[in-house]
């Protein structure tokens, strides 16, 4: 069957499954990271095995090489922002003008933040002289801040992503308005032209936005489109269709090369049929497993969790050098359970930045919004929502 996501006390609906879909991805781009970490000299998870390793040290270099590459999780979270971005301005505010504003006020408080304290967390360590990437430059001050504002990404290099997305600002909120102009077909097909365009690296004038704004559009055609998808399978189907996606994911990097345009092209789109089951079938007991609440939480603080891991590799490689034999045959077996182990431990501090940071930061430009006179939604049953469609009660 499908259903309505559960709303939230401000009346949004609140993707549970797509949540935890995020956290995977914040344990994928982490575990990449850590995986990279030189121990006695050589990454801490071998990414190609020694020729004479045995089986299980080269099934699990195979499977490095599948899990550990992180742009499959990037992409899913753009994908992620466009869906929730876009059934974010449909319970929002109805005039452009003020829906524009509070869009642009949020996207700030949601990311400024976070990525501030990153940025502090990371100079305070270079000062230390314990770097979490080796090779971080002390910045000056006019380093010190450009970052801390999002202008450059030296100290932190994964904030790019969120360069991104406040970048794609502007072009969610054409397609949101575009489409609630001439109809629902115009975020597939803004997705589409951009999928067409992202084999141009500087259309949209800088090479990361130029590549990836697809990938939000994908997600913002999934209320509409993706729902409608979902609702026509049977629940057996949904489940093979959410299971294939996966694999697809999986797969595209090694099939047609990790930073490819044709593997960001499958993974996108893969993971936008994925999505569009995860959020709007909740009848398909193979993603039961994506209801857990350890794992809805840590989507709920995966921003915490991707800005901040990194500030924990210090203690990792210590860890790792005690552990893991400078020559072993078991070299990547440990260095994977390491790995995995690591990505449990750091979640519970994540959670808490997550409570003492975003949590406030979100909630000052809720409140900021308000007192700009930002937050006045239609009234209940004002508008009817263009992702309503008809509910196909599937067959088992």
């Amino acid at each position: 069957m499908l259903s309505t996501p559960t709303p939230t006390a401000g009346g949004k609906p609140f993707f549970g499954r797509v949540e935890s879909v995020r956290g995977l991805g914040a344990l994928a781009v982490a575990g990449f990271h850590f995986s990279l970490c030189l121990v006695h000299g050589a990454e801490l998870i071998p990414h190609a095995a020694a020729a004479d390793a045995g089986w299980v040290e080269a099934a699990v270099s195979r499977v490095a090489r599948v899990l550990l590459t992180g742009q499959p999780a990037v992409v899913a979270f753009f994908v992620i922002s466009g869906l929730v971005l876009r059934v974010s301005l449909e319970n929002g505010p109805r005039p452009a003008g003020t829906a524009s504003a509070k869009f642009v006020l949020a996207r700030l408080f949601r990311f400024l933040p976070i990525a501030a304290v990153g940025v502090v967390v990371t100079t305070a360590m270079l000062a230390l002289g314990v770097p979490p990437w080796p090779g971080t430059p002390m910045p000056d001050t006019r380093l010190f801040l450009a970052n801390l504002f999002l202008l450059d990404t030296t100290l932190l290099s994964q904030l790019w992503t969120m360069q991104v997305e406040l970048l794609a600002a502007p072009f969610i909120l054409a397609a949101y308005f575009a489409e609630r102009r001439w109809g629902a077909w115009v975020a597939p097909a803004a997705a589409l032209a951009a999928t067409g365009l992202s084999f141009s690296p500087h259309w949209a004038l800088w090479k990361p936005l130029s590549v990836n704004l697809f990938a939000f559009l994908v997600g913002m055609a999934l209320p509409t489109a993706g729902r409608t998808f979902a609702a026509g399978l049977s629940r057996r189907t949904a489940g093979l269709a959410a299971a294939g996606a996966a694999v697809a994911v999986l797969a595209a990097g090694p099939c047609f090369g990790v930073y490819s345009r044709f593997a960001a092209i499958v993974e996108v789109y893969a993971v936008g049929v994925g999505l569009s089951v995860a959020a709007y079938r909740p009848d398909v007991r193979v993603l039961k497993w994506l209801d857990a609440r350890p794992l809805r939480l840590l989507g709920s603080s995966s921003g915490s969790y991707y800005v901040l891991h990194m500030a924990t590799a210090p203690l990792l490689v210590a860890l790792a050098s005690a552990v893991v034999p400078a020559a072993s045959a078991w070299r990547g077996v440990i260095g994977a359970a390491l790995v995995a182990a690591w990505l449990v431990v750091i979640a519970p501090p994540m959670v808490v930045v997550y409570r003492a940071v975003e949590v406030p930061g979100i909630a000052a430009g809720r409140r900021l919004a308000r007192s700009l006179g930002l937050d006045r939604r239609p009234p209940v049953g004002a508008v009817a929502p263009p992702t309503a469609v008809p509910v196909h009660r599937a067959a088992a």
